[in-house]
């Protein structure tokens, strides 16, 4: 029969081709050159030797004497492309060196060895010739040279274009061939998998550039960093920078470089200073400027935009992938060769050594590319997770007020903390989604040579299972956004308690908080259950698909009669097992995209949202006809808003010139300060600001930091300026009496300073700065009358003379100074003049009347013989004094107390008495201390055992641990019985049984095994998430019933942090850790178990190396677990840095410090990735050290295989132990590492249990001592002997007071900023605990009564105006308990029915967080409804109206009276005709009683504190309206 004519050969026989025979010899002789295979390769071959000589003969030698003096001095600022072609270079050398070593085997062990000459001598050149690049590679990283060699890219270039041949000869063979695939070689494979990496040096080639940048020495590193457009802050010393930068080659391969400071964890605790800095081009500075740059370019796609800015770090981590591939396996295909070679009786002993040395090469292979995969896919998250952080803060810099309450704080955290992580993820295993498909496809490759048309039963099966993940991954994306949307909710929630826990606990309300919290937590736990359970089912069906997948394959092969022997068996049962690896990380792989995308999906929708519109305002510079000019200005806090907040503003304001600001309560007055700020959407006008404008917020923003970094802002210290600063801003006495002075540290929100101390910080803030423009919004509410004419003299009349200066104010008595007053009213300038020419201006003459009757008040009280020159005299003194301390007592207070009075002392003998206060700790109205923030508490050393025992016994106490145990033993005994019963099915002899029966039972054997993980996984899901409840409940709890002080002094991001990520960690990452350790140590065990009852001898090698593991596992864990606990304390600043900034984002705008914000972040982001890269890398160090432990015992085992004397081991043996063993390595990576990663994980635990353990303040209820229901019926209060300090050390804020209050009397208190007044109101709560002494209210000692019961009985205005994220009615009535009918007259007497009622939501108006939508006054109102309409018996008004005009003050007054007439009042103001109509005046002065009386009386006093208050009011009123005296 006549050959067949392959398509080749007959397309160049056509008789059909009209051509020359010129053109037929052409192609007959490309014909032969592309199908000679020999004679090709032999040429390739001498053109390799070629470069070789070429090499040795000048290239070497030109390198040996390049420059690269002063090495050691010098730092790589960038390495270019030199790590990436070393690496490849370095893949190329090793994957021709194992060929080379193959072959040789091979033409050893095959008679024909003369075949495979050819093939010996090409890559025996091939691997000098990459040799030889290695070692120029190494040379020009050494001499750090701009542009590669030209020896080097022309062998790139030469080999591309063989390469190319090669792929061009093997098609034509391939077509020749009639397109058999299995005739594709060995050498195939080799050319499919080195030709990218080939391409890839190609195009280094043709550009030719290294792209190195170094310096010499540390001074010229700045200049190259800026000639590289980085910012000159990354400056950073060689010595500190990590030690993966000037690593070289092997020690970047086997970790080395991780050594020293794995030596330094080892020797003790390693603390954040000693973790070295990343390299400057992996710092957030540079990342963060190429995802900027990308996401502009890439129409807002955060995928696409990460993938354009790093792609070479992609493309590295895809070639490592594909190279991982390659070689993962070449273990099954060489369990036939073994069992050949046990098998036969006539094969040399060093033909199975040869075997072991391959299966060596190939394993080692595996874990050196497994490892730099895992590491550099880690240090491309790291650099994905630092640049998508930093924009999100930078996002948060420039977000408008709308955008920033639509997603709000906790919303944000949350974009940082879990979104963030969720991309992170992927980012991690981008590659596993593409990989998979390779792996599966090369596996059925394998599977169909081994069992034929069997596999394709098996892959069907495999793709039903992919289908029913597929459909689950569905389901699991839609829990996760609902998972996600609870969480968020969860966190706003918490955010919103921690912030303002103060006014919570002030207020009763703990218990409504926190069931709102853990209502919400709740919603989150149910889709959590449902995303667990759902995973479950999916865990479950991934685990059983491999033993499924070789059920079904090998009932078809009974059914297709192909023979099962032990080569064939055992070969595609380690083929299933190293599938069964992806397959089991597809349910998590799965998961982890869902979650991304809906994660991609919510920061696309953030990077998205509305910016500050940077050209509303036009900046000129200094030097204008006008310093601040509107134009036909109209503004809206959104563009969405139907009605412009602020409409046809006009103005014009001339340099150097005093604006004044007045208004009701709600009538635009912050607005406007915000449109010449920018924050407001302009609609029409113009905006014009000419030179740099400073701000001051009328809510208080202070930073966590010292009162010197709260006044210096970034800016640096010019002593000169500094102590004008403190005098001006009346800042020296407060400082004077504090330990620290101006290095005291504040702690977050100002929390351990006095209101008053609050704004005159902010004061100084602002005036250090040396603007052009100060914006000053109602800095007087919050001071006394003293401090605020000083500060209205010495620093708005005098420092800032010659500044524009715009004031916003209630306080008429100033107005007088103004160049210019401006009266606005629903967000219009009604009228604007001098205050002559507005002196008949209705709306203006309100404002004036008002203040004139408040000032009759005053008037009324004080006899005609009290304002004499004399007395005036005396005033000044006591303003000299300042906040000097004062012992004037009135022998009124002598009656109240029953002769315990102090000694009687005149104004002009209190000055020695400040003097002496110099020495004391500050007693400002509160507990300042030189350290208020202690460093975050920090487990050290190993995780103790009772952490472990406390999350076991959480749930069923433990007995779920034993019951999971019992599972898994019964699982893993199936798994060895199934493949110990497909050994004995194949064995010799046993061909007589039956297929049906062998089938059955290894069917029983394998489902009863799937049954077994259904059990497990489900049993894990449900136990671990009943912990975790347990955990964030009792967490909870704690944190809900802790002393105020803990929220002092401990930062929000703290709490923050466990609450979001350690939850999440308990949630879902400790179960799945948990359930795999128990998984895979159990399959550890089984691998032991059958390779030692193969090869028992293999005990003298497992027992020794064990030794081993144990020995590195403890030196790697003693610095992972305290890099992971530097981690979770690193990652608290990071959120509380980000929350404070939002927070005070209008302060940081005006002052335009965004860049200074940014860069601070940035550097705590750099703290926190350096930690995380170091951590990553110890995880690789050890896991290259235990894999390749683990591959000593592998070949140990298979050298023993063939070594022992024949007959001694059965073939089907040899399979089995070869099967399970190699899956030994990854056995024991996996167990070490869900060892290390549960110590890591438990972490999060040790951290919650923490704050489960917070000291706790007194019983909200006290079961057996309830109060009457009508108490307190009259309202008395006594004083006893009462004294206070707010730390055990701290010197006392309250000392020694005794007074008494009659039931419906009114008690005004005043006194300098920090006296102690609102210290005083806090124990009457009980929010700090008395030192000594007593406070009686009718009758019944409080400290007996729970303070639930206390605080609902007492109410309170608070000094800071606090309202909620929800609805009108909800700030009112949070319990519900009042009718629609009750609030609406509540909030007639509020004067707010007007507002509320022009809103379509009526009562359910939304609130927006911390009450942003809503002005200070009409905030303070709200808080003045809450009282009314609780209906309290005691009553404490906390500077209730002091952001409140005083037209709209006076009004409330009135109500006030009319409300309270019968209950007992407490007013703590500065504005003293609020007190004049008390029955007693308290003096407070340094935390003593200076004076007690009724105003009558101490007035008539002559050194009298009080009196000397009343003095300067009515001064500072006189030079408003001398007449109204």
């Amino acid at each position: 029969m006549r050959k067949k004519l392959s398509v080749a050969q007959f397309w160049l026989a056509s008789s059909s081709l009209m051509v020359n025979s010129g053109f037929i010899a052409f192609l007959g002789w490309l014909h032969h050159l592309l199908l000679e295979q020999k004679l090709a390769k032999l040429v390739l071959s001498a053109t390799q030797i070629a470069f070789f000589t070429v090499f040795l003969g000048f290239g070497l030698h030109a390198l040996l004497y390049a420059k690269y003096r002063h090495y050691h001095q010098r730092f790589f600022i960038s390495r270019g492309n030199l790590h990436i072609v070393q690496i490849i270079t370095t893949v190329l050398t090793v994957i021709y060196s194992g060929v080379t070593i193959y072959y040789c085997w091979v033409a050893h062990y095959d008679r024909l060895s003369h075949n495979y000459f050819p093939n010996l001598v090409y890559f025996s050149t091939q691997t000098m010739a990459w040799s030889a690049s290695f070692i120029l590679i190494n040379f020009e990283k050494r001499s750090a040279l701009s542009s590669h060699h030209f020896l080097l890219r022309g062998w790139w270039v030469v080999s591309f274009f063989t390469w190319t041949y090669q792929i061009l000869s093997r098609g034509a063979c391939f077509i020749s061939d009639n397109f058999n695939l299995f005739h594709v070689v060995f050498d195939d494979y080799i050319l499919i998998v080195t030709l990218p990496l080939v391409s890839i040096l190609l195009v280094v080639a043709i550009k030719g550039s290294t792209k190195v940048i170094v310096t010499e020495n540390n001074d010229n590193l700045s200049t190259n960093l800026l000639n590289n457009k980085r910012s000159t802050w990354l400056r950073q010393d060689p010595e500190g920078v990590t030690s993966y930068t000037g690593a070289g080659f092997i020690s970047r391969f086997t970790f080395m470089w991780m050594n020293s400071l794995l030596a330094t964890g080892y020797k003790s605790a390693i603390q954040v200073h000693e973790i070295p800095m990343l390299m400057i081009e992996d710092r957030t500075e540079s990342v963060s400027l190429l995802l900027q740059s990308k996401l502009q370019t890439a129409g807002g796609s955060l995928a696409l935009a990460l993938l354009q800015s790093f792609w070479k770090q992609f493309v590295l981590t895809a070639v490592l992938a594909i190279l991982k591939i390659s070689v993962m396996y070449m273990g099954p295909l060489l369990i036939q060769r073994f069992i050949d070679v046990t098998s036969s009786k006539e094969t040399i002993w060093y033909n199975g050594a040869a075997l072991a040395s391959i299966l060596f090469v190939a394993k080692l292979s595996e874990v050196v590319i497994d490892h730099q995969y895992n590491f550099y896919c880690c240090k491309l998250s790291l650099a994905a997770r630092s640049s998508m952080i930093s924009r999100i803060y930078q996002k948060g810099l420039c977000l408008s007020n709308s955008a920033r309450q639509s997603h709000g704080i906790g919303k944000i955290v949350n974009y940082m903390s879990v979104d963030v992580n969720e991309v992170v993820r992927i980012v991690q295993t981008i590659h596993d989604i593409w990989a998979m498909p390779i792996q599966i496809a090369i596996a059925l490759l394998i599977l169909f040579d081994v069992i034929r048309l069997a596999m394709v039963v098996g892959l069907l099966t495999m793709v039903f299972v992919m289908v029913l993940c597929l459909l689950v991954a569905s389901k699991q994306q839609k829990y996760m956004v609902q998972v996600l949307a609870c969480k968020d909710d969860r966190m706003r929630l918490t955010n919103e308690a921690i912030s303002n826990m103060k006014i919570i606990k002030l207020q009763a309300w703990q218990e409504w908080f926190h069931k709102k919290v853990k209502a919400a937590r709740d919603a989150e736990r149910v889709w959590i259950m449902k995303l667990m359970y759902i995973g479950a089912m999916n865990v479950c069906m991934l685990w059983l698909s491999p033993l499924a997948v070789s059920v079904v394959s090998f009932g078809s092969c009974l059914l297709m009669k192909i023979e099962l022997t032990p080569g064939r068996v055992f070969t595609a049962i380690s083929t299933f097992r190293i599938l069964q690896e992806p397959l089991r990380q597809f349910p998590s792989l799965i998961t982890a995209a869902v979650q991304a995308a809906v994660s991609l999906i919510r920061l696309e929708k953030y990077f998205s949202s509305d910016e500050m519109n940077g050209e509303a305002v036009e900046r000129l510079a200094v030097g204008a006809n006008y310093a601040l000019s509107i134009v036909e200005g109209s503004f809206k806090w959104s563009l969405e808003d139907e009605m412009p907040i602020l409409k046809n503003i006009n103005l014009d304001v001339r340099p150097s010139s005093l604006i004044a600001v007045v208004g009701r309560v709600g009538s635009g007055k912050s607005a406007f300060l915000s449109c010449i700020l920018g924050e407001m959407e302009k609609v029409t006008g113009t905006v014009k600001v000419s030179g740099s404008v400073a701000y001051v917020a009328q809510s208080a923003w202070i930073q966590n930091c010292t009162i010197q970094d709260n006044i210096l802002f970034g800016k640096d210290m010019d002593y000169a300026r500094y102590k004008n600063t403190l005098k001006v801003c009346a800042l020296d006495n407060d400082l004077s009496q504090m330990a620290n002075g101006d290095k005291t540290e504040i702690g977050e929100r100002g929390i351990n300073l006095s209101g008053g101390q609050k704004q005159r910080i902010q004061v100084a803030r602002a005036y250090y700065q040396s603007a052009d423009i100060y914006l000053l919004d109602d800095i007087f509410s919050a001071l006394d009358a003293h401090t605020g004419t000083h500060l209205f003299k010495e620093c708005i009349r005098g420092a800032l003379k010659d500044k524009t200066v715009v004031l916003v104010t209630h306080q008429v008595e100033f107005l007088r100074e103004a160049d210019l007053i401006i009266v606005m009213n629903e967000g219009c300038i009604i009228s604007s003049g001098t205050y002559n020419e507005l002196s008949l201006d209705a709306n203006f003459g309100a404002l004036v009347n008002a203040h004139r009757k408040a000032l009759d008040d005053v008037t009324v009280k004080c006899d005609s013989d009290c304002y004499t020159d004399r007395e005036d005299d005396i005033c000044q003194q006591s303003c000299s004094i300042e906040t000097g301390p004062s012992t004037s007592v009135n022998p009124s207070l002598q009656k109240q107390v029953g002769g315990n009075v102090l000694p009687n002392q005149g104004l002009v003998e209190l000055k020695k008495e400040a003097c002496d206060m110099k020495e004391m700790e500050n007693e400002s109205d509160g507990h300042c201390a030189s350290t208020l923030i202690d460093e975050e508490e920090r487990a050290v050393g190993r995780v103790n055992m009772s952490i472990y025992l406390a999350y076991w016994t959480m749930s069923f106490q433990g007995l779920h641990v034993i019951v999971l145990v019992v599972i898994q033993i019964c699982w893993q005994a199936l798994q060895i019985l199934s493949d110990f019963w497909l050994a004995f099915f194949t064995s010799e002899g046993k061909a007589s049984m039956k297929p049906r029966r062998f089938i059955s039972i290894y069917s029983y054997l394998a489902f009863g095994s799937g049954f077994f993980v259904l059990i497990r996984t489900l049993l894990i899901a449900f136990s671990g998430l009943r912990t975790a409840q347990k955990f964030y409940v009792n967490m909870l709890n704690s944190v809900f019933q802790a002393s105020m002080s803990f929220f002092d002094t401990t930062p929000s991001g703290r709490i923050l942090t466990r609450s979001s990520t350690d939850q999440g960690t308990l949630d879902f990452a400790i179960p799945m850790i948990y359930g795999s350790t128990l998984a895979v140590s159990f399959q550890l065990l089984g691998v032991l178990f059958v390779t030692c009852q193969v090869t028992w001898q293999m005990l003298f090698v497992i027992f020794p190396l064990g030794y081993v593991y144990i020995v590195y596992m403890k030196y790697y864990l003693s610095t992972s677990r305290e890099l992971t606990r530097l981690d979770s304390i690193t990652t608290a600043p990071i959120m509380a840095n980000f929350s404070e900034t939002l927070t005070g984002i209008t302060t940081i705008r005006a002052f335009c410090h965004e860049e200074r914000f940014r860069l601070i972040n940035n550097k705590l982001v750099d703290t926190n990735m350096c930690i995380d890269f170091h951590n990553f890398a110890a995880s690789e160090w050890l896991g290259f050290r235990i894999e390749s432990i683990g591959n000593i015992i592998l070949c140990s085992s298979a050298l023993l295989l063939v070594l022992l004397p024949k007959g001694i081991i059965k073939p089907e043996y040899v399979g089995l132990s070869l099967s399970y063993g190699l899956s030994l390595n990854g056995c024991i990576f996996f167990l070490v590492y869900c060892i290390c990663q549960i110590e890591q994980s438990m972490v999060a635990v040790e951290r919650i249990l923490q704050y489960c353990r917070i000291p706790s303040e007194a019983s909200l209820v006290l079961p057996k001592k309830h109060p009457e229901k009508c108490w307190p019926s009259q309202g008395s209060i006594i004083i006893d002997h009462l004294q206070l300090r707010y730390l055990p050390e701290a010197p006392l804020v309250l000392k020694d007071l005794t007074f008494s209050i009659k039931g419906g009397e009114k008690l005004g208190i005043v006194g300098r900023t920090g006296s102690g007044k609102s210290s005083l109101v806090l124990t009457l709560f009980r929010i700090v605990e008395p030192t000594a002494g007593k406070i009686i209210i009718d009758g019944i000692d409080i400290s007996t009564v729970g303070l639930n019961e206390l605080r609902t009985r007492i109410s309170i205005i608070p000094q800071e105006p606090t309202l909620f994220q929800g609805t009108i009615r909800n700030n009112l009535d949070p319990l519900g308990v009042h009718t629609d009918e009750e609030i609406w007259k509540t909030l007639e007497k509020c004067l707010l029915t007007d507002v509320i009622s022009q809103k379509e939501e009526k009562l359910d108006a939304p609130v927006s967080e911390n009450g942003d939508n809503w002005s200070m006054g009409q905030r303070q109102l709200i808080c003045l409804g809450r009282v009314i309409l609780r209906q309290s018996r005691i009553v404490i008004l906390d500077e209730a109206t002091a952001s409140i005009d005083t037209e709209t003050d006076l009004l409330l007054q009135n109500i006030i009276k009319t409300e309270f007439a019968d209950c007992t009042v407490i007013i703590i103001a500065h504005r003293v005709p609020n007190v004049m109509g008390c029955d007693n005046i308290l003096v407070l002065d340094a935390g003593k009683a200076r004076e007690f009386g009724s105003p009558t009386s101490l007035l008539k006093q002559s050194s009298s504190i009080f009196k000397s208050l009343v003095t300067e009011y009515w001064n500072r009123s006189r030079s408003h309206d001398a007449e109204s005296i």
